[in-house]
C-alpha cells in the first residue's frame, strides 16, 4: 500500500497564498460594525463681560487686578486666589448680591387695603377680604408680632384702608411732604430689598423708600400720583431733592375711589 505523502510546508504555502488573494489584512470593516464617535469637545466658557452701570445680578460680582491680568467673576474662590503671590494685585466687590425675598411659614396676615383691614391668623380668614378687591394690599408674616408691628407702622402714616359692603372707611392722616428713607422698618421684613429705591413725588407721604410695599401703600388706588424706582440710594435721594427744589413734591389726602357694594359683595 502506498502511503499518502503530506507536506506541511506545501500546505502552509497554499494557505498563505489564499489569504493573500482574499486580502484579509486590508478588508474594509463590515457596514454593520458600530464605530464609537469621539466625545464632543466641550467649548470653553466665554470671557466674563464687565457689568454695565446700574446693572444688578442675583449674585455678587468681583473684580481682580494685577500687573499681568485682570477680570471679573461671580466666583469668590477664583477672585480670592487670583491675586495670591502677585505683587500689587487686588480683589474688590463691585456688585453686592441681590437679596432674596425671605421664605417662611406664614402665621399671620396683615391686610393694609381690603374689604376690612387688620391682622388675621389664617389665610382662610384673609382671602375673602382681599381676593377680587381692586388694589388690595396684604402680606404674610412669620409671627403675630411681626404682622402687628407692620400694620401699626402703616396705620400711623395713613397707609391703611378698609371697606365693607356699606361704606368706605379710610384711616387718614395728612402728613407734610418729607424725606422718609428707612433701611429697616416693620414693613420691609417680607420684602426683597436689592439696590432699587422708590421715590414718591406725589402720594400720601412723599419721600424715598426702601421697599416696593411702601411705595404701593403711598400710591396704589390714588389718582394723580407720581413715583419712580431708582437704582442706588444716593441717586434716589438726589432725584427727590431735585424734585423738592423744583416744587414737584405734593402730598395727597388718602381719598380713595369709592368701591360699590356690588363690587365688594
Amino acid at each position: 500500500m502506498t502511503a499518502l505523502e503530506s507536506s506541511t510546508e506545501h500546505d502552509d504555502a497554499e494557505l498563505l497564498e489564499m489569504l493573500a488573494q482574499l486580502n484579509v489584512g486590508e478588508r474594509a470593516p463590515n457596514r454593520h460594525t458600530s464605530v464609537t464617535p469621539p466625545a464632543p469637545r466641550t467649548p470653553s466658557p466665554p470671557p466674563y463681560t464687565p457689568p454695565r452701570a446700574g446693572q444688578t445680578f442675583p449674585t455678587a460680582v468681583y473684580r481682580f487686578t494685577s500687573p499681568t491680568r485682570s477680570g471679573y467673576t461671580t466666583n469668590w474662590s477664583r477672585a480670592a486666589n487670583a491675586p495670591q503671590g502677585v505683587a500689587a494685585a487686588s480683589v474688590s466687590t463691585i456688585q453686592q448680591a441681590r437679596s432674596k425675598k425671605p421664605t417662611y411659614r406664614k402665621k399671620a396676615y396683615a391686610v393694609f387695603w381690603g374689604k376690612r383691614c387688620g391682622i388675621f391668623h389664617t389665610w382662610n380668614q384673609t382671602a375673602p377680604l382681599v381676593l377680587g378687591v381692586p388694589n388690595a394690599i396684604y402680606r404674610g408674616y412669620a409671627s403675630i408680632l411681626d404682622a402687628e408691628a407692620a400694620f401699626a407702622y402703616a396705620s400711623a402714616r395713613g397707609w391703611t384702608r378698609s371697606s365693607d359692603t356699606d361704606s368706605l372707611v379710610a384711616i387718614p392722616s395728612l402728613p407734610q411732604p418729607h424725606l422718609s428713607s428707612v433701611d429697616n422698618n416693620p414693613l420691609n421684613g417680607t420684602e426683597a430689598c436689592d439696590d432699587r429705591w422708590y421715590v414718591v413725588y406725589i402720594g400720601i407721604t412723599p419721600g424715598v423708600y426702601r421697599s416696593h410695599l411702601e411705595c404701593q401703600l403711598n400710591t396704589l388706588g390714588l389718582s394723580g400720583v407720581a413715583h419712580e424706582a431708582i437704582t442706588g440710594e444716593a441717586a434716589a435721594r438726589s432725584k427727590y431733592d431735585a424734585a423738592v427744589a423744583s416744587g414737584e413734591i405734593r402730598a395727597l389726602p388718602p381719598r380713595y375711589n369709592v368701591i360699590s357694594a356690588a363690587t365688594l359683595a
